[in-house]
């Protein structure tokens, strides 16, 4: 049996919309995401997320892959930003507080999984 995610609901953002025909040139990082809760320019009272949850993943070979990874962490529970690279075969969580962050990264995994891809141990 196959773990199906809904199809994502997915942002433009607003410089992509503006009539500009640039694409961005890099994967989109954690980093470059828009704020979270708590963070400057947030909006909201801090919370207690904890730590990013780094995934490294096996099978992903291109820009697409990596949309389609970051498209299904994005539907996860608990999830606040989610980064993917192609080229550091990595995934990047930052979780808004709702879910331990163990629990995150089996959903996580799973969700990887049901999307055709696979989830290296990096021990």
């Amino acid at each position: 049996m196959r773990f199906r995610l809904p199809s994502p609901r997915r942002r433009v953002p607003a410089a992509l919309t503006s009539g500009g025909d640039a694409a961005p040139t890099a994967p989109i990082s954690v980093a470059d995401t828009a704020p979270v809760d708590g963070e400057p320019g947030g909006g909201a009272p801090a919370s207690s997320g904890g730590e990013d949850v780094e995934l490294r993943i096996a099978g992903m070979t291109c820009a697409g892959c990596a949309t389609t990874i970051r498209d299904g962490l994005l539907q996860l529970p608990g999830v606040a930003s989610a980064g993917v690279s192609p080229v550091t075969h990595r995934a990047a969580l930052r979780p808004d507080g709702t879910v331990p962050a163990e629990d995150l990264e089996m959903l996580a995994e799973a969700a990887i999984t049901g999307l055709g891809y696979r989830v290296v141990d990096e021990r």
